[in-house]
């Protein structure tokens, strides 16, 4: 029970009481009971162990804790520790229940019981705290959920309530994900409503492109919606038109024999080229020296195309004969000559000009003589010409005849057409056959001229008295026969007959009488006046109409503006817009959006980092609390969550972590201390940072910085314990700042008095590019001499260099020698310091065989003996027992719990102790 200091000498030394023992200097010394504890020698009173802590044994120096996850429910002298309840958590040295609080999830009084957090709801940390619900935009359909979800696009979530999951928005709309109330479901494209819905389909011959509030527009010029709920308008295919009007939803096809392009817009677009051009599309491609198309003139000749030189490998040619109303068509070859069964000439009858129901007349090849002549009875002939990859010659020419009708204005004598007499009068035509003219409508025929009705007076074409204009013309009306009056201003009359006059419909005017048309007011005007007269008014500002408008109601605010139809139109103020024309109101941004400018036509979502929590005055978003964060188009304030390195509610306050701790995810989790071997010395850290080398940090949130190792240790980067600080890490680290090791050489520490090392080629020449060092460090040793034993480098290329420095690590390194080429055995260099470095380097060049070297050193005399005359003399070899030799000088010591008595070291009695001496 007693203790003495090392080096006592005398048992009066022992008047300490030991660790785990108390009492006065001198005893007696008595055992500290349970519960209780005494980490040094003296006469200090046993502690209790501390809060959390027990010790059931007497005579104890420390007393332990119950890990974390359970409490320490008995007296400081019982070892009894109790399970937290479920779903609690406690920290080591915990003492009571209600230190065990609920873990995330869950929700209760510290020490339980603690019950899930429900559907729709979440906790983030540890502790008492109630479950919050999900914020707008966010959902949870399980329980014990430390977190929410973002709602998926095409869904929204108005916030805290009691539903877990997110509600689909109405028909036809969609929002962006994180959505947080109705009004973020916009129409989709094709569908028109407002925000929220209800959505309804554009009506065919309209479509509507973008999402939101727009109206649908009817399909431009030249392309149709067939079905209802369109996004976009298809162009009209080849051979049809559209003329861009509402009231069409399909295409209208061109007349017989004619044909339009693709997106055409009126039936003017419908003509004999366009089919010409239609069907030679059809015909496929077209390749070599030819010019494929088609030959509508009665007679004529065309070739391969290749003129005096040869044709091409892998031509592709087409040629479609078809003059005006043949009914025969001779084609005669005047030369041919093509490769033999490989390259091929073939004709075909045809019964249209697209030659779909193709009959094959001919095929020809190789050498054909000339005038070699195929006849077609239908009035169609195609030819095509193909060649192969091979040999290539002179091809062909041709010509060819047709036989057809006689045109207007000819008759057929014997098989020819002959020209009827080339005079006629003025308003006269000739007919389909014969020569026999007709007076042309609104003229009859008299004394063989073509006579004009009288005024207001028409007649049918090929009328050949002066009764047959019995009807009123164009422009005028009355019965058959007169008199005809004309049309008055306001009305028109379109055809000749007995017909009324018609008055000008809706927004149509004409202001003369006798007319056959009435004319409207343009875009962007309306018609003012009576039908009889022309005045058109400009619509008021920032309005429009459509064309043929006549009324001031009919003119439109535009998108960005509202007012009643006829104005006038005010700009929607900051925060709101209005996307369609019309006289709807200005609609406020919806939450998470925002709109700075006036008479805009959509709102933008709000950034990162701020929210907008929906309908209100407020045209920007408000940024977040200080130091939290929302995503883009966040609708309220919970939406901000703390970031990492700070921890607080959804929608803040957020407060820094202290030293000591970090939080590495946002939200409401709570700061952690720095795991061991890592420290955040500075508040609001998002992770710990490794502790450096030669430090260390046991893992507690009071300590926010890494402790030095001992001097003369040192430790690994992210060392947890003083245990790390080592002199071998110490090595380790000095050897790692020498750089890099390369060759066959052992680089490293030399901490023998003498010994001996080479570049580690033996029998073999170093290699290119070596490079090593050695630091020789005997222990207390003051002078260190080398000697070369053998030595060969290539000479000023390949070096040795000895440095003499002050420390293990060398950082502070005085050049001695440095060595290349030949060296004579023996040469030896000495450093008066007790640290010495050699490195070697080597180039890419001549490699010889290297060098041997040994060191000797001179050191201060170990424990035991004595420095006498530059020499270590042992000291006399007898000492009692339980005596030592201090570092210097041979008077030993006793050691510690023995005192110094007649010579002898002698024990301290029971329970007391003594110093070392």
């Amino acid at each position: 029970t007693m203790s003495s200091a090392a080096g006592s000498e005398s048992a009066a030394a022992c008047n300490v009481c030991d660790r785990g023992f108390t009492g006065p200097d001198g005893g007696p010394c008595v055992a500290c009971e349970a519960g209780t504890y005494k980490s040094e020698p003296g006469p200090a009173d046993c502690s209790a162990c501390g809060t959390g802590l027990f010790q059931e044994l007497p005579g104890q120096s420390a007393c332990s804790s119950c890990d974390a996850g359970v409490y320490h429910s008995g007296t400081a002298a019982q070892a009894v520790c109790a399970s937290c309840p479920e779903h609690s958590f406690s920290q080591q040295q915990s003492h009571l229940l209600r230190n065990c609080s609920c873990e995330p999830g869950f929700t209760g009084p510290d020490g339980g019981p603690c019950v899930a957090c429900a559907p729709g709801k979440y906790k983030a940390g540890t502790g008492s705290m109630a479950c919050a619900e999900c914020a707008a935009g966010m959902y949870e359909t399980s329980s014990a959920s430390v977190e929410c979800w973002p709602c998926p696009s095409g869904t929204y979530h108005s916030g805290p309530r009691s539903e877990s999951s997110c509600v689909a928005c109405p028909a036809h709309s969609h929002a962006p994900e994180q959505s947080c109330l109705v009004t973020n479901c916009s129409c989709l494209p094709g569908f028109t409503g407002p925000a929220g819905g209800p959505c309804v389909a554009c009506e065919p011959g309209t479509y509507k492109a973008e999402g939101g509030e727009g109206v649908c527009v009817a399909c431009a010029a030249g392309a149709y919606a067939s079905v209802p709920g369109q996004a976009a308008c298809s162009p009209c295919p080849p051979a049809t038109y559209h003329a861009g009007s509402a009231a069409e939803s399909e295409c209208v096809a061109c007349p017989v024999g004619t044909s339009a392009p693709a997106q055409s817009f009126s039936p003017d677009n419908c003509t004999e080229a366009a089919l010409i051009v239609a069907l030679g599309e059809q015909q496929g491609e077209c390749s070599g020296l030819c010019s494929c198309g088609f030959l509508t003139d009665a007679e004529g000749a065309f070739s391969d195309g290749s003129g005096s030189v040869y044709y091409q490998a892998n031509t592709n040619c087409w040629w479609i004969i078809a003059p005006e109303d043949a009914y025969e068509i001779t084609l005669t070859f005047t030369a041919f000559e093509t490769e033999f069964y490989e390259d091929f000439v073939r004709i075909y009858e045809c019964d249209s000009l697209g030659c779909e129901n193709a009959a094959l007349l001919l095929e020809l090849s190789g050498s054909r003589r000339p005038g070699d002549a195929v006849t077609a009875q239908t009035g169609f002939m195609k030819v095509e010409f193909t060649t192969d990859f091979r040999l290539h010659l002179s091809g062909f020419d041709a010509v060819w005849t047709s036989r057809a009708g006689c045109e207007p204005g000819s008759v057929n004598s014997r098989g020819r057409c002959v020209p009827c007499d080339p005079w006629r009068p003025a308003n006269a035509f000739y007919p389909q056959k014969g020569c026999a003219w007709l007076c042309e409508g609104g003229f009859y025929l008299s004394e063989g001229q073509c006579v004009a009705c009288p005024l207001t007076m028409s007649s049918a074409a090929g009328s050949e008295s002066a009764a047959a204009c019995n009807v009123c013309d164009r422009g005028f009306t009355g019965p058959d026969g007169g008199p005809c009056v004309a049309c008055e201003a306001g009305t028109y009359k379109s055809e000749p007959g007995p017909a009324d006059c018609s008055a000008c419909g809706t927004g149509l005017f004409q202001e003369l009488p006798g007319q056959s048309a009435c004319s409207s007011c343009d875009a962007g005007v309306y018609h003012s006046g009576t039908a009889a007269q022309a005045v058109c008014a400009s619509c008021p500002e920032h309005s429009f109409s459509q064309q043929q408008s006549h009324l001031l109601r009919n003119c439109s605010c535009e998108p960005g503006f509202t007012g009643p139809d006829g104005g006038p139109c005010v700009a929607c103020a900051p925060g709101k817009y209005k996307a369609g024309t019309g006289s709807m109101a200005c609609a406020e941004c919806a939450a998470g959006m925002y709109e700075t400018s006036s008479a805009s036509v959509e709102c933008w979502p709000c950034p990162s980092g701020t929210y907008h929590s929906g309908p209100r005055s407020e045209s920007s978003c408000v940024a977040c609390p200080a130091h939290s964060h929302a995503p883009e188009q966040s609708c309220l304030v919970t939406n901000c969550s703390c970031l990492p390195g700070f921890t607080g509610p959804a929608g803040g306050p957020c407060v820094a972590c202290e030293p000591g701790t970090y939080k590495a995810e946002g939200g409401e989790g709570v700061c952690v201390a720095c795991a061991a071997g890592a420290y955040a010395s500075v508040p609001g850290q998002a992770a710990c940072s490794p502790c450096p080398p030669a430090t260390y940090h046991a893992g507690s949130a009071a300590e926010s910085e890494c402790v030095a190792c001992p001097v003369g240790t040192s430790a690994p980067a992210q060392s947890f314990s003083p245990d790390n600080c080592t002199e071998a890490a110490l090595i380790v680290a000095l050897g790692e700042q020498q750089g890099e090791c390369s060759g066959l050489c052992s680089c490293g520490f030399l901490t023998d008095a003498e010994g001996a090392f080479s570049d580690g080629s033996g029998s073999v020449y170093y290699q290119a590019n070596t490079n090593c060092w050695w630091i020789i460090a005997p222990e207390d040793a003051y002078e260190i001499t080398l000697t070369f034993t053998a030595f060969e480098t290539e000479f000023y290329e390949d070096f040795v260099r000895i440095y003499e420095c002050d420390s293990l690590g060398c950082e502070n390194a005085a050049l001695l020698l440095e060595l290349s080429g030949s060296r004579r055995p023996g040469d030896a260099v000495t450093a008066q310091t007790g640290f010495m470095k050699v490195e070697f380097t080597t180039d890419f060049r001549l490699h010889l065989s290297g060098f041997d070297a040994v060191w000797t050193s001179r050191a201060g005399c170990e424990p035991g003996s004595v420095n006498s005359r530059g020499r270590c003399v042992p000291c006399d070899p007898w000492r009692p027992a339980n005596a030592f030799y201090p570092q210097k000088g041979c008077a030993w010591l006793c050691e510690g719990g023995f005192y110094l008595s007649e010579g002898q070291c002698v024990a301290c009695p029971l329970t007391m102790s003594s110093a070392a001496g």
